[in-house]
C-alpha cells in the first residue's frame, strides 16, 4: 500500500499524541517535573539554533559568490593579457579594460548585497598587490583600478590562500578592518572569504577576496539584547572566550579582548566546551547568585579546523525556564485524554487539506517536467508552501530566462561563423550551376542552329508527305516555336537567379566579415546596405527605408560588430512599428572629424520612464518570450569599444531615434600600446 502524505501525517500525529499522552501520564507519577524541566531547558536553543543556520548558509552563500567571481571572465582575461604583453590575444582586451569590466562585476555585487564591505582581486606579483579592489564606504560604492591600491601579503589570510588548491576557500576569524595596514575607525569587524585564481600555468596568479560586515551577519542574533527583556542574554564568543557583541557609538560590533562571560566562565563545563570538538551544548549551571540555564552553539568557520570557530551563547534564568512545569505537572494528565481523540479526528479531517497544496505544487511541477509548459502553480496559501510555491515559480522563471539569454548569446557569439559556413557551401554550387548554365546556353544556341539548318530543307521534304507529315505532327506536339523562344527565357531566368543568389552570399560575408577579424578601414555605408539585405525579410512588410546618405569617409572599425549594432537597431525599429511606416537612416560627418549614423522610425516610441534603462543588461519592452533585453546593451559595448557614443530620443506615438558617433580613426588604449 502506497502511502500518501496526508496518510502519514495522520498516522504520524496520532502515534505522537498517543506516546506523548502515555509518557505524560507516566511522569505525572514519576519523576514528571524532571522530564519536563529538562525538556524547557532544551527548547532555550531553539530560536538561537534556527539564527547559526541562518549565519551558517550566509557565509556558505559568501564562500559561493566568491568562487564565482573566482571564475568570471575578466579573472581569466586578465591573466591572459598579464601574460601577454598587457593585451589579451583572445580578443584584443587591455589589462586596464579587464580590470574595469571586474571592477563593474564587484559593484554590482556590493549594490545588490549590502552586507558585503568589499570585494577585492590580489596579485602574487608585485608582493601581493591588490589589482581591482570595490570598497563601501559610508553607503557609497567606489571601485579601485589604478590608485589607492594596497599590498597584502603580510595578512594572514593572503597567506593562507595562496596555498589553497583551486576552489578551496579560507574563511578568515573575526577581526578589525585593516586599510593600509592599520585598523579603520570607526572599528569594524569583518570576515573575509577567500579563494585562489589559478592561471592556465596551474599556478597561482591571485586571490579573490569578500569582506563581509560582521555586524550585519549577527544582527538578528543580537536583536533581542535591544529589546526591554531582562531574563534573555545573547553573546558571540570567539574561540578564545572573547565576547565579540559590544555596540560602539555608529551601532557596530566590537571586539573587548579583555572582557569575557563572568557569570559562567568559571564552570569547567565551559572551558571543556570550547576546548572540545563538541558543537552544542545545554546546561543547567548552579551559582550563588542563582541558577542559570546555558545554550552553546558553535559555528566552524573551516570544516577542516576544527580549533577555529565563533559561539552563539543564549542564556536564561533556570528559575523562567521551569516556572511553568508545576503548573503543567497538574494540568497535564487530564488535557492528554481530552485533546487526545479530538486530536485525531482532528488530524485525518485536516491532513488531507493541509497537504493538498503539497500534491498540487507536486502534479504541476511533473506535469512541467513532461510538457516543459507554462509552469501552473495555483497555490493559494500565505505559509511556507505558498512561499514554496512562489520561490519555485520565480526560480523556474529565472532559468527560462537564463536558458534564453545563454541561446541569444550563443547565437551572436557564431553568427560570423554561420555566415561564412553558409557563403562557402553556398558558393560552390552556384559556381558549378552558372558555369553549366552558360554551357547549356551555347548548346541550346548549337542545336537552335542546326534546327534552323534543318528547317531550309522543308521544300525538299515536302515532296516526301509520310516524312514531311510526321516531321510536322512532332513540331505541333511540341510546339516547336513556343520551345525556341521559351528555351531563351528560361536560361536567362536563371542566369539571373543565379546572380540574385551570388548576391544574397555576398552580402551575408559583407555583414559578417568573416575575413575581418581584426581593426580595419570600412566603408559604413557598405556595412548599413549589406545589413539591410540581411534584415530585410524582418523590413519589407513593416516599413518604407529612406537612405539619406551624406559623405563619409572610411573608418578603422570592427565592421562585424558594428553590423551586429546595425541589425539590432533595424530590427527594434521594424518591430516597434505597428501596421506601416518609416525607417530613416541618415548619416554624415562632424566638424570634430567624428562619422554619425542616426536610425530614426515612425513606430510606439519608448515612455520617458524608461529611456534611461534601455541599455541595461535584460532590460526589454517587449512582451514575455520576444526579447532578451541584451541587443541593446550588447550594442552599447561594441559602441563603447569603438570610443564611440550612443544615445536615444523617443516620444510615444511619434517614433525613436538611435544616433551614434563614431571616430574616424581608432583611438588606442596608450596601455595597448
Amino acid at each position: 500500500m502506497k502511502f500518501t502524505i496526508a496518510i502519514k501525517l495522520a498516522l504520524l500525529v496520532t502515534v505522537v499524541v498517543a506516546i506523548t499522552a502515555g509518557v505524560l501520564g507516566y511522569s505525572v507519577n514519576v519523576e514528571y517535573h524532571k522530564l519536563l524541566a529538562e525538556q524547557e531547558l532544551k527548547n532555550i536553543g531553539v530560536n538561537t539554533g534556527e539564527e547559526a543556520a541562518e549565519i551558517i548558509t550566509t557565509i556558505k552563500r559568501m564562500n559561493e559568490d566568491v568562487l564565482f567571481l573566482s571564475s568570471t571572465p575578466p579573472i581569466q582575461g586578465l591573466i591572459r593579457a598579464n601574460n601577454d604583453s598587457g593585451i589579451d590575444a583572445l580578443d584584443g582586451s587591455t589589462e586596464y579594460l579587464w580590470k574595469k569590466r571586474l571592477a563593474i562585476i564587484f559593484q554590482s555585487y556590493l549594490e545588490a548585497k549590502p552586507h558585503y564591505q568589499s570585494i577585492r582581486y590580489i596579485g602574487v606579483e608585485d608582493n601581493g598587490k591588490e589589482l581591482v579592489r570595490t570598497d563601501r564606504n559610508k553607503g557609497k560604492i567606489k571601485s579601485y583600478i589604478k590608485e589607492d591600491l594596497q599590498q597584502k601579503e603580510n595578512r594572514k589570510y593572503y597567506k593562507k590562500s595562496v596555498i589553497l588548491k583551486r576552489k578551496e576557500i579560507y574563511v578568515s576569524d573575526i577581526e578589525y578592518n585593516r586599510e593600509f595596514g592599520e585598523i579603520v575607525k570607526p572599528h569594524q569587524l569583518v570576515m573575509r572569504s577567500v579563494t585562489p585564481v589559478y592561471s592556465t600555468k596551474n599556478v597561482v596568479f591571485g586571490v579573490i577576496v569578500i569582506n563581509i560586515d560582521v555586524s550585519y551577519l549577527f544582527a538578528d542574533f543580537l536583536s533581542l539584547n535591544n529589546k526591554d527583556n531582562n531574563n534573555v542574554f545573547r553573546y558571540i564568543v570567539n574561540r578564545k572566550g572573547e565576547i565579540l557583541n559590544r555596540i560602539n557609538d555608529d551601532k557596530k560590533i566590537t571586539l573587548d579582548s579583555k572582557v569575557h562571560i563572568d557569570d559562567f566562565s568559571e564552570y569547567v563545563e565551559w572551558k571543556n566546551f570550547l576546548l572540545s570538538s563538541e558543537t552544542e551544548m545545554i546546561k543547567k549551571f548552579e551559582n550563588s547568585n542563582g541558577n542559570i540555564a546555558l545554550y552553546a552553539k558553535k559555528i566552524f568557520l573551516d570544516k577542516t579546523e576544527k580549533n577555529r570557530f565563533i559561539t552563539l551563547v543564549e542564556k536564561n534564568p533556570y528559575s523562567v525556564v521551569v516556572e511553568n512545569v508545576n503548573y503543567v505537572k497538574k494540568q497535564s494528565l487530564l488535557i492528554a485524554i481530552i485533546l487526545l481523540l479530538p486530536a485525531i479526528l482532528i488530524t485525518v479531517i485536516f491532513s488531507n487539506r493541509f497537504t493538498r497544496p503539497l500534491k498540487n505544487i507536486t502534479n504541476s511541477i511533473t506535469n512541467y517536467k513532461k510538457n516543459r509548459t507554462t509552469l501552473d502553480l495555483n497555490v493559494k496559501s500565505n505559509d511556507e508552501i505558498g512561499a514554496l510555491a512562489t520561490a519555485f515559480r520565480e526560480m523556474v522563471h529565472d532559468l527560462d530566462q537564463a536558458q534564453e539569454q545563454l541561446i541569444q548569446s550563443e547565437k551572436m557569439a557564431s553568427i560570423g561563423q554561420l555566415a561564412a559556413g553558409v557563403a562557402h557551401e553556398i558558393n560552390n554550387p552556384v559556381g558549378f550551376v552558372g558555369s553549366n548554365i552558360n554551357s547549356l546556353k551555347d548548346y541550346c544556341n548549337d542545336l537552335l542552329k542546326v534546327i534552323t539548318a534543318y528547317e531550309s530543307t522543308d521544300e525538299y521534304l515536302k515532296r516526301d508527305n509520310d516524312i514531311w507529315d510526321s516531321i510536322e505532327t512532332i513540331k505541333k506536339e511540341v510546339d516547336l516555336n513556343y520551345l525556341k523562344e521559351d528555351i531563351s527565357n528560361l536560361i536567362s531566368e536563371s542566369t539571373d537567379g543565379v546572380k540574385r543568389v551570388k548576391e544574397i552570399v555576398q552580402n551575408l560575408k559583407d555583414f559578417s566579415h568573416v575575413d575581418e577579424a581584426e581593426w580595419q578601414w570600412a566603408d559604413i555605408h557598405k556595412g548599413l546596405d549589406s545589413t539591410l539585405n540581411i534584415v530585410n525579410n524582418e523590413i519589407k512588410y513593416k516599413a518604407e527605408v529612406l537612405k539619406k546618405y551624406g559623405e563619409v569617409p572610411e573608418i578603422e572599425c570592427l565592421a562585424s560588430q558594428l553590423n551586429q549594432v546595425f541589425m539590432n537597431l533595424l530590427v527594434n525599429a521594424a518591430h516597434s512599428i505597428d501596421e506601416h511606416g518609416t525607417i530613416t537612416i541618415e548619416t554624415g560627418l562632424t566638424d570634430t572629424n567624428l562619422v554619425w549614423i542616426c536610425i530614426s522610425d515612425t513606430g510606439r516610441g519608448i515612455p520617458s520612464s524608461l529611456l534611461k534603462k534601455v541599455f541595461d543588461p535584460f532590460f526589454t519592452t517587449k512582451p514575455i518570450g520576444e526579447g532578451t533585453g541584451l541587443g541593446l546593451s550588447l550594442s552599447y559595448g561594441i559602441i563603447e569599444k569603438h570610443a564611440g557614443r550612443i544615445d536615444v530620443e523617443s516620444k510615444e506615438g511619434v517614433g525613436t531615434k538611435f544616433s551614434i558617433w563614431l571616430p574616424v580613426k581608432h583611438k588606442y588604449d596608450t596601455q595597448e600600446i
